[in-house]
């Protein structure tokens, strides 16, 4: 797979190109990809270079995504916070809440959700608190996904739980990863607890 970039988010005239480099239909299999990937480092690149824009620039490209960017940032996000996971890294968690932020930005709030509780299940494994780590990243995202990540971090444990999102912690051979579950298990589950 091609993973090559374009040099900079500063040239508007590149947004194009990066949209159709994360656009989700391009990357079939990512989500189920080793951990890290090429595919990861394209997405770090684009985060990097969405962080040196002014505020201004961040809404105009995150008005340039789409649908398939957001499923591409959300796979990133659950993916970074599995790394964090692993390697205790707190600066991939807040890599993974940036990429949440500019999904949430654009899309339905409830694709994003499990995305949203994979980093705060993160932020307990490697000994934080998702509120804490937002905070630190409240200047990089847009105030209704900021708003959206706070709401979140001061859920209750029990409305905030993996699996009612639709999303488990699973330890494959490569290492903790963060995996959706279906509709149907979920059922299943409630049904069972009820």
């Amino acid at each position: 797979m091609d993973v090559s970039t374009p040099d900079s988010l500063a040239d508007e005239s590149s947004w194009g190109e990066w949209a159709r480099r994360l656009d989700g239909r391009g990357l079939p299999g990512y989500e189920d990809d080793l951990i890290p990937s090429p595919t990861d480092e394209l997405v770090e690149h684009f985060l990097e270079g969405y962080l040196t824009l002014s505020p201004e620039d961040r809404a105009r490209l995150v008005a340039t995504l789409i649908q398939q960017d957001s499923a591409t940032l959300c796979i990133f996000a659950e993916r970074s916070a599995s790394l964090a996971v692993r390697r205790s890294d707190e600066g991939r968690l807040r890599q993974a809440l940036v990429a949440a932020g500019i999904a949430y930005a654009f899309d339905d709030y409830r694709d994003v959700l499990p995305t949203i509780a994979a980093c705060r299940d993160a932020a307990e494994r490697v000994g934080s608190k998702l509120e804490d780590i937002v905070g630190t990243i409240a200047s990089t995202v847009n105030p209704k996904s900021l708003e959206a990540l706070v709401v979140f971090a001061k859920r209750s444990p029990a409305d905030a739980e993996l699996w009612k999102m639709g999303v488990e912690a699973t330890f494959p051979p490569d290492g903790f990863r963060y995996r959706h579950i279906s509709i149907d298990e979920v059922l299943a589950r409630m049904a069972s607890e009820s």
